[in-house]
């Protein structure tokens, strides 16, 4: 059948107002765009060493952003409306650094594109699928291990529980300053319980440490000051806890050293994000994320 001319014109007229209205189809240019650029960005982090990352901070610079990791490393960062971010309507530009940290490990930085206030994939560190081109991995610089001699007690036990710190540089070229903040508050350093309360939770220590060789057994005792230098040799804490009936309810329990690490150029917008300033060392021991090796203490019920 043969359709005449005016019916031919009307079907042309149509097809072309169904492919002109808006929201039917997108360009070519739009669809790419929509591809390009994106206001989140998401991943995950590993330790060198396989201890678990969680809480360790994600840190995106100009923007003051910060996150901590789960329990399997992952994360996600939101950039905030154009609007919210400067004085520039169309939003912040340039090349940005994201930043991982976690204490006794060397920080691993991204690079990222901003335009426009939005991640341009494809670009720098970001792959066209907006995923990270990499799953960064943090490199171990000092281990920390805690030992105690009874893993498992009473709630109403009341004697003397030994516990050691060991701190290990991992490599015999790095140095790492470690600091007790508890000789710098009360003259005696602190270990802490973790799950009992920070305020209540520590036990002081005879303030000496034993030092060795690697793969060697300890050598003699020197005096414990606020700041020590690790560098090609590990360090041995070994400190007592008092245990009274009652300091704790029964349950499993982590036991965690009182110190902190400078070992390296940490950006200070990074640590205020943390909450970190020098006039509180116990806030900042809180808040500042660092692996440990950590000794169970398991509190059965009492007798």
């Amino acid at each position: 059948m043969r359709l005449n001319s005016r019916r031919c014109r009307l079907l042309a007229a149509c097809c072309l107002a169904l492919a002109l209205a808006p929201g039917c189809t997108k360009s070519p240019t739009d669809t790419a765009r929509a591809r390009s650029i994106q206001n989140q960005v998401a991943g995950s982090v590993t330790l060198e060493d396989f201890l678990n990352p969680a809480e360790t901070f994600v840190w995106l610079e100009g923007f003051d952003l910060g996150t901590r990791a789960d329990e399997d490393g992952g994360f996600s960062l939101q950039l905030p409306d154009r609007g919210e971010q400067s004085a520039l309507p169309g939003g912040v530009e340039g090349l940005f650094k994201l930043y991982f940290f976690n204490a006794n490990y060397f920080i691993k930085t991204l690079d990222l594109v901003i335009l426009n206030g939005e991640f341009v994939v494809g670009r720098g560190d970001l792959l066209t699928n907006g995923d990270l081109n990499t799953q960064p991995t943090l490199a171990n610089i000092v281990t920390i291990r805690t030992e105690i001699d009874s893993s498992e007690i009473r709630a109403n036990y009341n004697g003397i529980l030994t516990v050691s710190v060991r701190i290990s540089p991992v490599n015999r070229a790095d140095t790492v300053n470690i600091v007790f903040p508890g000789l710098i508050e009360s003259s005696q350093a602190r270990i802490f319980i973790d799950g009992i309360g920070l305020e209540k939770s520590y036990a002081l220590t005879s303030n000496s440490f034993t030092v060795g060789e690697f793969g060697k057994e300890v050598i003699p005792e020197e005096e414990l000051t606020s700041n020590v230098q690790v560098r090609d040799r590990p360090i041995v804490l070994n400190m007592e806890i008092t245990w009274r009936n009652g300091l704790a309810d029964p349950g499993e329990y982590e036991i965690l050293p009182y110190l902190l690490i400078d070992h390296q150029e940490i950006p200070p917008a990074l640590l205020a994000n943390l909450g970190v300033n020098s006039a509180n060392l116990l806030e900042a021991f809180r808040n500042i994320p660092f692996g440990v090796h950590a000794a169970k203490l398991n509190i059965l019920p009492a007798e």
